[in-house]
Formats: C-alpha cells, sequence, structure tokens
C-alpha cells in the first residue's frame, strides 16, 4: 500500500460517483463511442484565503469506455427501467467499467468490504466482485459515505495520471491548475502536502474528492480556511479628547487598536486575537479543532489576571451577531514548553488558548454546535482578549518588543487529527528613554542636581468627563557617567579628577600609577527609561548649591509607528514645544521642539539644563560679614546725602 504524506478532504466539488446509475447504463443501441485521444483537462480554481503551498494528484479509480447518447429519433431516450425521456440526448456515458490504473484495487476492496464505516455501504460484495460491481454500490452512497471512501481510496493509490506541485494562489499569476488526463473515468483527485522547505506557512487545507472526467472539468477548490489576526490597542495617557493636536490620532476613549503601540514600563498592555471560520464547508465536519498560539517575547509578561475572555459568535456578512448567537467566558492562556520561542536573549515564552473541539466544548457549542447555526450565519468569530505588562526587559526604540500569534485548526474532515495553521501574525509595543544631562553656564558637568518627571494624566469622572492631572513618573539624581581618560605621566595626573574603577563603582584616585586605567566624570545624567507618548514635565527639584533653579520644561512627545514588516518596523518620535492650557485642558503646541534632541532608531529624548550662579550674595554667613555689607550700604547712603544737601547749598 502506498500512503501519499498527508491527505486531507474537504470537497472540492464532491460529485464523486453518484452518476454511475441512470445513463451510465444505458442501452448501447442508442449510444455511440466517443474518440478519445485528445485527453480531458480537470481545471481546479484556486481559493484566494487559502495561503499555503499544495500539489494537486489526479489518481484514475474506474475507467471503461466513453458513449454519447444519439439525438435522431426526436430526441427520445429509452431509460433501463422502459421509461422513455427526451432529455438525455448528448449525454455521455461510461461503459464497460473497470478498475482504472491509479489505485491498488486489490488492497481497497480488502478494506472497504471489511471494516466500518465502508463495509456496510458495500455488504453482498467479495473479493471476486467486479469493478462495475463496486461501482454500482457507490452509486447509492450518501454524501458522508462517498467522503469516506474517498478518503480511503487515498491511502491505495499507485500512479497518477496527472499532477502538479508547489502549487499556491497568486492574484497576479496563480488563481488556477490544470491537470491533464489521458482517458475517461472517475478520478480521485487530492490536494496532498507540498513540502517546500523555503516556505514559512504551513499549507492551510487540503482535499481528496472522486470527480467524474467524462469531458473537460472546472472545479472550485472548497477549502475552508479560517482567517486570524492580532491587535494591540494604543492608549495615549495625556489624551483630551477636545484637543486638535490628537483627535485625528485617537479615538473617542484615546485609544485603537493597531498593529503597534507603545507604553511605558509596568503598563498594562491590551491584545486581541481574532479567528474567523467561514461556514460554508463547516457542515463536513463531525469537529473543529481550535488552538490560539502566541509567542511572546522577554519584554512582555503574560497577566493571569484579570483572566483573559473568550467571544464566540455567529455573524453574518456585515459581521453582525445572527439572532444573539454570541457567548463569552473566561479562559487563561497556558504556558507550552513544548514549543520553542522564536525570540532569543532572552528568551520569550509561548502560550496556547486551547479550545479543543468546539462543536462540543461546553464553553463554546452552543454557537460552534452545526445543529446551532443559524440561517444567514456566514461565519464564526472567536476572540480572545488579554493583557501584558511591559517589564524591565522591553527592548527601547527599534526593533521593539513583538508578540506574534496564529491559530491552529482543523483542516481534514476525514482525520480528526490532521490540523493547519494560518500565516503568522505580529504587533510590536515600542518603549522610550528622556535623558537630562546637568550642566553649569560654562557647559561643564555640574552635580548635585535633581529632577522629577511628570505626565499629564487624564483621569475620567464619568462617561463624558475627564480631569487632567500633573502625576509623577519619579524623581532622579542626576548621576555622574565616566568615561575613560588619557594620563600620559604623573605631571599630567591631578588629584581629585581622576578616577579608578572597581567592578562598577569609582573612587577618586590619589596617586599616579602608569599601570592603571584612569576615568573622568564626563557629564552628570538623569535617565527615565521606557516611557511612551504624552505631555510631560520636567521640573528642577533639587538645585546645586549657589546655583539658581532651572525653568521646568514642558513638551509633547508623538510617535509615528507602524509595521511594514516585521524584520523592518518604522519608528518616528516627535517632540513638540509648548505649555498646558489649564483653561482648554490641552497642550497647546508651540512648534516642534527647539530644546529637546531626538533620536527615533534608538527610541531617545534628551536634553540639558544649565544652571547659572546668579548674584554673589549670599543668603547665610558669619556676623563679620553681615557687619560688612552693612556698613557698606551705610555709607552709600551717607554720600546720596551729602550729594543732595551740596546741590541744594549751591542753589541758595
Amino acid at each position: 500500500m502506498k500512503k501519499l504524506a498527508k491527505v486531507l478532504s474537504l470537497a472540492l466539488v464532491l460529485v464523486m460517483v453518484l452518476s454511475l446509475g441512470g445513463a451510465a447504463w444505458a442501452d448501447t443501441d442508442k449510444t455511440y463511442p466517443i474518440n478519445e485521444d485528445a485527453g480531458f483537462t480537470i481545471t481546479i480554481n484556486l481559493n484566494p484565503s487559502d495561503k499555503g503551498f499544495h500539489a494537486y494528484y489526479a489518481y484514475q479509480i474506474f475507467k471503461g469506455t466513453l458513449r454519447q447518447v444519439e439525438a435522431t429519433t426526436a430526441s427520445e431516450y429509452q431509460n433501463i427501467d422502459g421509461t422513455v425521456s427526451t432529455s438525455k440526448a448528448g449525454t455521455k456515458t461510461l461503459h464497460d467499467i473497470e478498475w482504472g490504473n491509479g489505485i491498488n484495487s486489490g488492497e481497497l476492496i480488502s478494506h472497504i468490504i471489511s471494516q466500518e464505516p465502508l463495509n456496510t455501504l458495500f455488504s453482498g460484495l467479495s473479493s471476486s466482485s467486479t469493478a462495475a460491481d463496486f461501482a454500482e454500490k457507490l452509486s447509492g452512497a450518501t454524501a458522508e459515505q462517498a467522503r469516506a471512501f474517498a478518503n480511503v481510496a487515498a491511502n491505495y493509490v499507485s500512479t497518477p495520471a496527472a499532477h502538479k506541485d508547489s502549487v499556491k494562489y497568486e492574484s497576479t499569476n496563480t488563481t488556477s491548475v490544470e491537470l491533464e488526463v489521458g482517458t475517461p473515468g472517475y478520478y480521485l483527485i487530492t490536494d496532498s502536502v507540498a513540502p517546500i522547505a523555503s516556505d514559512t506557512e504551513k499549507p492551510a487545507a487540503f482535499s481528496a474528492n472522486i470527480l467524474q472526467v467524462l469531458d473537460n472539468v472546472t472545479m472550485e477548490t472548497k477549502t475552508m480556511v479560517p482567517s486570524s489576526k492580532k491587535e494591540v490597542q494604543d492608549t495615549n495617557d495625556s489624551y483630551a479628547k477636545n484637543s486638535t493636536a490628537n483627535s485625528a490620532d485617537y479615538d473617542a476613549d484615546g485609544q485603537k487598536w493597531k498593529d503597534t503601540a507603545d507604553y511605558d514600563v509596568n503598563d498594562i498592555v491590551p491584545y486581541k486575537l481574532t479567528a474567523t471560520i467561514p461556514l460554508d464547508k463547516y457542515n463536513l465536519y463531525d469537529w473543529y479543532k481550535l488552538i490560539f498560539w502566541d509567542d511572546m517575547c522577554a519584554g512582555l509578561t503574560y497577566q493571569t489576571s484579570p483572566r483573559a475572555t473568550v467571544t464566540i459568535k455567529q455573524v453574518d456578512n456585515s459581521g453582525e451577531v445572527v439572532n444573539e448567537k454570541t457567548h463569552t467566558f473566561e479562559m487563561n492562556a497556558t504556558a507550552d514548553s513544548s514549543k520553542t520561542s522564536a525570540y532569543t536573549d532572552p528568551n520569550g515564552s509561548v502560550y496556547k488558548w486551547d479550545l479543543g473541539d468546539i462543536m462540543t466544548n461546553t464553553d463554546t457549542s452552543a454557537i460552534a454546535a452545526k445543529s446551532n447555526i443559524q440561517t444567514g450565519a456566514t461565519a464564526i468569530v472567536v476572540e480572545v482578549n488579554y493583557k501584558a505588562q511591559l517589564n524591565e526587559n522591553a527592548v527601547i526604540g527599534l526593533p521593539g518588543n513583538p508578540n506574534t500569534q496564529y491559530i491552529e485548526f482543523s483542516n481534514n474532515p476525514n482525520d480528526e487529527e490532521e490540523t493547519g495553521e494560518t500565516p503568522k501574525d505580529t504587533n510590536i509595543v515600542f518603549t522610550y528613554k528622556l535623558v537630562v544631562d546637568k550642566e553649569d553656564d560654562k557647559h561643564n558637568p555640574l552635580s548635585g542636581a535633581g529632577f522629577t518627571l511628570y505626565k499629564m494624566i487624564e483621569s475620567k469622572d464619568g462617561e463624558n468627563s475627564s480631569t487632567y492631572s500633573w502625576t509623577a513618573v519619579s524623581a532622579l539624581t542626576a548621576d555622574p557617567v565616566y568615561a575613560e581618560a588619557t594620563v600620559a605621566n604623573a605631571e599630567a595626573f591631578a588629584a581629585g579628577k581622576f578616577y579608578l574603577k572597581s567592578g562598577t563603582a569609582y573612587t577618586l584616585a590619589t596617586a599616579y600609577d602608569a599601570t592603571e586605567t584612569y576615568y573622568i566624570i564626563e557629564k552628570y545624567e538623569a535617565e527615565w527609561l521606557r516611557i511612551d507618548d504624552g505631555v510631560y514635565k520636567i521640573s528642577e527639584t533639587t538645585v546645586p548649591a549657589n546655583y539658581k533653579k532651572a525653568a521646568d520644561v514642558q513638551f509633547e512627545v508623538t510617535a509615528d509607528h507602524s509595521l511594514d514588516t516585521v524584520s523592518q518596523p518604522v519608528l518616528e518620535l516627535k517632540v513638540y514645544d509648548g505649555q498646558w492650557n489649564e483653561t482648554q485642558n490641552r497642550f497647546d503646541r508651540t512648534g516642534v521642539t527647539t530644546v529637546l534632541h531626538v533620536d527615533s532608531d534608538n527610541g531617545k529624548i534628551d536634553t540639558v539644563f544649565i544652571n547659572t550662579t546668579g548674584t554673589t550674595l549670599p543668603s547665610t554667613g558669619g556676623v563679620g560679614t553681615t557687619l560688612f555689607y552693612v556698613f557698606g550700604s551705610m555709607l552709600v547712603i551717607a554720600a546720596a546725602v551729602y550729594f543732595v544737601t551740596k546741590k541744594r547749598s549751591e542753589v541758595e
């Protein structure tokens, strides 16, 4: 027995051999043979929604002599039961039926006369029965029995009459495939796995069918291919619904489902997975397995609380729920260690929502059982809503933090274990950083400063009202950043300027040593890691001694991000200067920033805060110092009095 690597069945046309009766057994005196030398063409129109590779094979199961009904006596034709028909003229029929050249008939017969479910259909027949006997029995098969026969016969095929390998639907050049067969008969058309090394998409759905070929035939692929997609919700915490600057970018809640988003560290990120199962061939299945797979990079942590929700519903062509056929239940994902994450260094995690057979699952059967399918329903839609948290491992800037999903589904109504996979769909979450350097008015690094970063946060008071407030992100000190320095000799060494490094700690060097590597303080820097878009304010909350406080800086961060390809996501950061309008509750932009610098690829926004010394009068000091200034002031006043008195005396 030759067994195909994989043969699945979704009934391309399922004409089967049901028409082997009737005219096929007509009186040969009323028919004439037809020249068969030209051969026949089987044209298979491909399914545009099926993105997998296919290999189509035609195996001849039954063969015979092709004859055509004469149309010479008023188009009358005598049927085998003695009745007269006037509509049979020109009908092509197959006579003298034998086993075809593409089937191991002995092995097939042994199976179908002894094993369920086909032994009932072929009861009374034996290994000595003729091909015509089996064909006659098959002509009375039900649709289920016909599918079962096709599936069994696929395991006993031998030499194909025609085949085409590596077929994949392409809208521009491959919308159908043609199989050329040389002789008439009944052919098993199989659609088996086409193992293409470079193909990253597991083929979606396959078929095994018997087709009557008495002339050129065109058939439609009836593969039932579900679709899947993954979306992430993009949220702007500072969104003001009456802000003309933001209203075009976000919906009424400041949110949007997209392929990309940006978030702050520790933010909760909402995701939505959707599977759409067409119902046109759903009735061919007695089960339907459905699994959602999700591969999450290390920068995201799956949240078990609150639990994920699964919604299953029947919809019509417009996407509307049919007859309130919808149901929502809670179901968390399970981590699957048998699957290796595509994301490494550090490793990601693979999760799954395994719904099993949705026709019988108690959570889904009220919607997905065949007996519950409503008139007008064209698809079953399953949505999974879950949350992840952006964590400390999240990549800043490009390439972002990806998360990839696909669904695994039943693709063979004759084999419960066979499944296919949809193409992978990826979302990316971006995050950024803000860096503030501290300098004096001579652009020297300046220590002793501390900053607080505030973000304008909108809080909903109700359905139609909000409040806005500056909320502290965190307070940071400007810490020293060290750089390696060159000290040529002892003369170039200056105590109190150079540092030695031990691990991650730096200590002042007190003496020159030619064997040491020295470091200097390059700058003082405060760095906020993993922020997202929104309206911000930087405030110097700790001012270096003897320096004036630097003015606060307000700015707005926007981000244009998209997913042209997974390997080349697009990210463009923009920063605007301006001021928060307390009356209108919006950020009034004055233009693209001249205060901050933007590096989109690295997700970095940076600026420099400069302190000036201002007046040299101290605010505190010893009594001698105070008396000195008091005495000086008195001298100035006395001089002024003398000058005024003298002028008056001159006038008099």
